[in-house]
């Protein structure tokens, strides 16, 4: 080992040791990220950002997925993130995914060791801080998902670039500013704009707090060139959101999430906290550190952080927060949900805090006062959670009835708040009952995570107290003190981090060849696509987004961004789930809402029952195997054609004019609608309907490319010209050579208005805009690169490096 490794030899081993016990599966790939969402967003994204990515070309829109899809402006899938385009184009896929979840878990820790250096900690307490940071239940947790961790990763790195840009000045002094910049481009391009706009807000106050107000300047450029460098991302995703599910939010919306007061208890009691919802754990240790911090003397760095802990825990609150919901409905910021995200930027300042009171209790010029305070604070935090639980136990069995009354108020408050609520009001008042049984359990004294709690209360109680004994047991205190916070955050890792153990699976068995090349031979033949339905989501053999693993065209799908049309015509149907859950299958729906799976070209359906419903024909039926608990079952699936399935390119010579968005899907969903036969608009036509023109009909095998459909048709009469793609500002049309406006047909699709006659069209996603934008991008990032690479030559740095 070489000298400066050995220099770190406290980082390596402490943090090492975590990440190893924690990520072995993914080191040694036998598993991933892969559960729930993962499988039906993330990884299927990313598997077919990567597919075609391979191909020289982005994902700019997919047709398998909900009627077409703009996958690209979807953030999550990082389209314009650096390592993605590096790493997906060059590896094979599995060691790419698996690689970038390491990556950015090893990466956010070395940030903040470096961070914790930069700002005066020792080596020791900057280890206890990165291990804060990427162990405790915000970061290492995956805290919400993937695109979190790769987004928060490179906070570490703004904050180091931010203290580096305040101790040195002139042309070093720019070159910060631009790293800065870079740092946030690619905190914005990585997944999740939402907390890379928190992330940008926390360095704010950070510089904020400290008065460093020359440097805001400096802070302002920064993001400028982020913004910048990340034009093609931002473009994209501000487009989609216009015409989704999330535009038009409601105030409850926004404060969905927030975290309730109580659940702060979580800090000593993780298994509490989860119950509540909310993952907020440092390690007992830690926080007995954070609170020795409080009532020790302080520098400014340290009073900023504190007030950064205190700022985002309030924020957290949302709804329980007055001056938060005054802000959310007064200025109607309804986009973004979820205020508990907050709280890893709590935890984040709270995990250097702990690193400051580590080397202060380990101080030699820590005053006999000092040590008083700190020894009844560490005997406080030890009563308090032994007695906790009990007391807790005792006034639950007391207010039983008024704590089961409210439950079942606020689950009905939940139900109504909802316009469109997935779930039965008995849903929501069985789950309020199962939460007060579940409650009772949680306070009970059989309850072994009580009994965790406590003793590592205990064991860090006394850890801190032979830290101020003498100096014998300081030198025995301070080995300690890693064995206890590993331990801990070992345990919690591995039972409460859902990000670590909870997320972790083998990666699916792929489906029957058999299966996938009838479903694909079946839409290549037709382009159409397929549903499935099931009993239960849970039996789902393809849920919406799994199947672009299989390259094969769903009509459902899963994104927080859905186009609010598509997401409107189909959300009864139980196919699509715009991140708010999916309705249940329901053959009443399915049967009065026949029109709609022929006006979404449902071609096949898959079912793990026979079904019941007119006009499907039950083609084959196959056996899936699949291994459950060590044996492997068969699962029989049908498989129905659906005939009367509208083609992916037809004209149409009568319309319905509809206005009223109401009426309008009322009308869709009906069984007075048919499809075949009709469709719908939303304004009157320029030409007059044909008389004895009725049925709608097949054009002329068109050519489809993955974003452009050119051919020819021949319009019997003045008609409309139909494209099963969903309505989207970016689809262009041009008929005989002029560009044509595209206006929405039957709610969700795009249609053009065509005359009598032969005619060519193209109907094509329009990339002029996008293209620019990523080459000024691009040019821009060379540009940078190429001043640094000569920076760094006149510097003589580079010629210094071995």
């Amino acid at each position: 080992m070489s000298r400066r490794l050995k220099s770190h030899v406290y980082f390596i081993v402490l943090y090492g040791g975590l990440y190893a016990a924690l990520l072995w599966p993914l080191l040694l790939f036998k598993e991933t990220f892969i559960h729930g969402d993962y499988w039906q967003q993330h990884y299927a994204w990313a598997y077919h950002y990567a597919s075609v990515l391979k191909t020289g070309h982005l994902p700019y829109w997919t047709p398998l997925m909900a009627g077409g899809f703009p996958l690209v402006a979807e953030g999550q899938v990082g389209a314009y993130y650096l390592m993605h385009l590096v790493s997906y184009y060059l590896l094979p896929f599995s060691v790419a995914y698996n690689l970038g979840i390491l990556f950015h878990v090893l990466f956010g820790g070395i940030g903040f060791y470096c961070y914790g250096r930069k700002v005066g900690l020792g080596k020791e307490a900057a280890a206890l801080s990165a291990v804060i940071f990427s162990f405790s239940s915000a970061y290492g947790g995956c805290f919400y998902n993937t695109v979190t961790l790769r987004v928060l990763a490179w906070l570490p790195w703004c904050l180091y670039a931010t203290e580096a840009m305040e101790q040195v000045r002139g042309k070093r002094g720019t070159l910060w500013v631009c790293v800065l910049g870079f740092f946030f481009s690619q905190m914005w391009t990585a997944g999740f704009a939402q907390l890379a706009l928190y992330a940008v807000g926390y360095l704010f106050l950070y510089l904020l707090l400290q008065g460093r107000w020359r440097r805001l300047v400096d802070f302002g450029s920064a993001n400028l060139i982020g913004i910048a460098l990340a034009l093609p991302q931002f473009t994209s995703t501000l487009e989609l959101i216009k015409v989704s599910v999330r535009s038009g939010e409601s105030a409850a919306f926004a404060l969905w999430g927030s975290v309730i007061p109580p659940a702060l208890v979580s800090l000593i009691y993780p298994e509490w906290g989860i119950f509540l919802r909310v993952s907020y754990y440092i390690g007992i240790l830690p926080l007995i550190l954070v609170a020795l911090n409080l009532i020790l003397k302080k520098t400014r760095l340290e009073k900023t952080h504190q007030w950064l802990a205190l700022i985002f825990v309030l924020i957290a609150l949302g709804k329980y927060n007055p001056v938060y919901t005054f802000l959310i409905e007064r200025f109607s910021i309804t986009m973004l949900r979820n205020p508990s995200k907050f709280l890893f930027f709590s935890s984040v300042s709270m995990g250097l805090l702990a690193g400051f009171g580590f080397e202060k209790i380990f101080s030699p010029d820590l005053e006999a006062k000092s040590k008083a305070r700190c020894r009844r604070l560490a005997l406080i935090f030890l009563g308090g959670a032994a007695l906790l639980p009990p007391a807790a136990s005792i006034l639950f069995h007391i207010y039983r009835e008024q704590l089961a009354s409210f439950a079942r108020r606020y689950a009905e408050g939940l139900f109504f708040q909802k316009t469109d609520p997935m779930h039965t009001l008995d849903y929501y008042r069985r789950a309020a009952e199962q939460a007060i049984s579940a409650a009772s359990n949680l306070f009970s004294i059989g309850n072994r995570w009580n009994w965790v709690a406590v003793l590592f209360v205990s064991l860090s109680a006394f850890a801190v107290l032979a830290s101020l004994w003498n100096d014998r047991s300081k030198k025995w205190a301070k080995r300690a003190f890693p064995v206890i916070v590993f331990a801990d955050l070992l345990i919690f890792g591995y039972f409460h981090g859902t990000g670590f153990i909870g997320n972790l699976r083998p990666v699916p068995e792929r489906l029957p060849q058999s299966l996938i090349y009838e479903l694909r031979s079946g839409q290549q033949q037709s382009h159409s696509s397929m549903v499935e339905w099931s009993a239960d989501h849970s039996d789902e053999m393809l849920p919406p987004n799994s199947n672009l693993v299989y390259g094969i065209g769903h009509a459902g799908g899963y994104s927080p961004l859905l186009i609010k049309r598509y997401y409107e015509l189909t959300k009864d149907l139980g196919i699509s789930d715009a991140s708010l859950g999916r309705a249940q299958y329901t053959e009443e729906v399915w049967l009065k809402q026949r029109g709609v799976l022929d006006v979404l070209g449902v071609g096949q359906v898959v079912s793990d029952q026979k079904l019941n419903i007119p006009g499907l024909k039950l083609e084959s039926a196959v056996n899936n195997g699949r291994l459950r608990g060590g044996r492997l079952i068969f699962e029989k699936r049908y498989i129905y054609k659906n005939p009367s399935a509208l083609p992916a390119v037809y004209q149409a010579y009568s319309w319905n004019v509809i206005p009223d968005k109401k009426d309008r899907l009322s009308y869709l969903k009906s069984e007075h609608f048919d499809p075949s036969i009709e469709t719908v608009v939303e304004a009157p036509a320029p030409y007059a309907l044909s008389p004895g023109l009725r049925a709608v009909e097949r054009s002329k095998m068109p050519v489809f490319l993955e974003d452009k459909i050119r051919g020819s048709v021949s319009m019997k009469a003045d008609g409309l010209l139909v494209f099963r793609i969903t309505y989207y500002p970016r689809w262009k049309a041009k008929i005989d050579g002029q560009v044509r406006p595209v206006i929405p047909v039957n709610h969700a699709f795009s249609g053009v208005y065509i005359k009598k006659g032969e005619h060519r069209f193209s109907f094509y996603y329009n990339k002029t805009v996008i293209h620019a934008l990523e080459i000024f991008s691009g040019c821009l990032l060379f540009s940078g690169f190429l001043m640094l690479l000569i920076y760094l030559k006149n510097t003589k740095i580079i010629k210094r490096m071995p």
